[in-house]
């Protein structure tokens, strides 16, 4: 914030300032916080910005509720079906999708998954978590498993006996005693019906043995890359985004494509907001971590204020502090072509000709501004702060069937991206980013402080105890050191926010 004022910063010079500012903040944290294996959320976010900032070229994160046609838009952009696109919620891998002289897939695996059997909306088992398991138990060497513990309500960890945790999971799988398992009851409506009328002469369904949580640590294993110029690799990369089994053991994907205009931005392709999958939760959660430069939301027309649009407004609001932060935002309302009709034949108080080109644009421009002001006020609503402007909205015809006029709606939304980031790259680009990660710095001054008042609460526990004389004058000596550090690092942040944040009225006591 302010970068931009200062003219003496080139782009080059800013990005190395501002990634050693943060591999700063990083270990920084690494050396206060408590030494594990695995990164705590503050270390992980920091390093996933380090990463991210290496990167000049814009990331625009693609979101929207399960099913609004993400992955079919990603894949009509670069002309080629790379991504799953189906019905059910799908795409369960942050995916970034980016420039290369070839197709190929690189899978990047994590080191460890926390997964609970409670799906989202917290009174059934999720199918997903119960499938990837039980895959896991009975074949642990071909998906890389070395343990599978269970954690308690603590956070303590402990190795679980597998041959009696599959026992468990397959009782879930069949939890009143139906014979028919929770994954084909969910898939047929005639089943879920028989299993309601089950449930109604039983006790509630006992959710407590759902909501276990488990942590399976993964072997180490190098990145794998595919080659996707054939359907089989195109197959067998979508399987690991999709299938529970393959998708858990991912932190990421990046799929490569050699399309030019990839060079001047680079997509996010999701799991969808408010899916019924609980693990994508997690991915929704990455994704924010991310912290992504522009964002293209997908709506579905045909109901602007329906719950799955609402909900994926609200997760809009986690990026948006201000009237300004529109600004980053491109809406693309899907199904256009269904829902016109629609309103053409149905909704009209006379039927219009829907097969008639002239009508059709000529009542679609009023109904598009119609849904432009309907979504103004649903911003105001869902996400809390108010539209101070007309927000930038296409409409998406993807369908089959979608009239010839709708078949470039892809093609505008490709174009008015390239040209928003290509005026947008530079010093704008690092003050934006600067500005959604400013508080970087006060959370480690605050994890600091933090834990100096642990340190001190051991030090008056251990003077109270007697014969502890030698932990007293270590835990004292550990206060001290972290005391020094405390100062040097708030001296250190103090001078770096100086240098490249000139100063502005209200703020002179910014790390105060």
């Amino acid at each position: 914030m302010g970068l931009h004022l200062d003219g003496r910063h080139k782009t080059d010079r800013i990005r190395e300032e501002s990634i050693e500012f943060l591999s700063r903040i990083f270990l920084h944290a690494r050396s206060i916080e408590q030494r594990t294996s695995y990164l705590s959320p503050f270390q992980s976010e920091i390093a996933g910005l380090v990463q991210q900032w290496a990167n000049d070229t814009p990331q625009v994160a693609v979101m929207g509720a399960f099913s609004s046609g993400k992955s079919t838009l990603l894949n009509r952009l670069i002309g080629k079906s790379l991504l799953p696109a189906t019905r059910p919620p799908t795409t369960a891998v942050v995916t970034s999708i980016r420039y290369d002289n070839h197709a190929h897939g690189i899978l990047h695996y994590r080191p460890f998954a926390r997964l609970t059997l409670l799906s989202p909306d917290a009174r059934s088992p999720d199918p997903a978590a119960i499938q990837a398991m039980r895959q896991w138990i009975h074949d642990p060497a071909h998906f890389g498993i070395q343990t599978i513990c269970e954690v308690d309500e603590h956070g303590h960890t402990s190795e679980v006996n597998r041959k009696i945790l599959l026992r468990e999971l397959d009782a879930l799988d069949d939890p009143v005693g139906t014979g028919l398992p929770v994954q084909s009851l969910q898939q047929s409506p005639g089943k879920i019906g028989f299993l309601k009328r089950v449930i109604g002469k039983q006790q509630k369904l006992p959710t407590g043995r759902y909501t276990r949580s488990f942590e399976v640590t993964f072997k180490n294993r190098q990145p794998k890359d595919i080659d996707l110029s054939s359907d089989e690799g195109i197959k067998y990369f979508g399987r690991h985004l999709t299938e529970p089994k393959l998708a858990l053991s991912l932190q990421t994907a990046t799929c490569c494509f050699p399309d030019p205009r990839l060079q001047s931005l680079n997509f996010l392709d999701t799991a969808g907001l408010c899916s019924p999958v609980g693990f994508h939760k997690d991915v929704t959660a990455e994704l924010i971590n991310r912290r992504p430069d522009k964002i293209l939301v997908l709506l579905d027309i045909r109901r602007l204020d329906s719950p799955t649009n609402i909900e994926a407004l609200k997760v809009l609001g986690r990026f948006i502090s201000a009237p300004g932060d529109y600004r980053q935002v491109t809406f693309a309302l899907t199904f256009w072509e269904l829902a016109l009709r629609t309103h053409m034949l149905e909704d009209s108080e006379t039927e219009l000709d829907y097969d008639s080109r002239e009508e059709r644009i000529s009542v679609g421009r009023k109904f598009a501004a119609a849904k432009r002001k309907e979504l103004v006020n649903l911003l105001s609503s869902s996400v809390g702060i108010p539209c101070e402007s007309e927000p930038v909205v296409f409409t998406l015809g993807l369908g089959d069937t979608a009239p010839p006029e709708m078949k470039d709606s892809a093609d505008e939304v490709w174009m008015h991206l390239e040209k928003d980031c290509s005026s947008w790259v530079g010093i704008n680009m690092w003050a934006e980013r600067w500005r959604a990660a400013e508080g970087c710095a006060e959370r480690l001054i605050e994890l600091y402080r933090e834990t100096i008042e642990n340190t001190e609460k051991e030090i008056s526990h251990a003077s109270e105890t007697s014969g502890l004389d030698d932990e007293t004058t270590r835990i004292n000596a550990q206060v001290k050191i972290v005391s020094n550090a405390f100062m040097r690092a708030k001296s250190i942040l103090r001078d770096v926010v100086a240098t490249q944040r000139p100063a502005i009225p209200g703020q002179a006591h910014y790390l105060e």
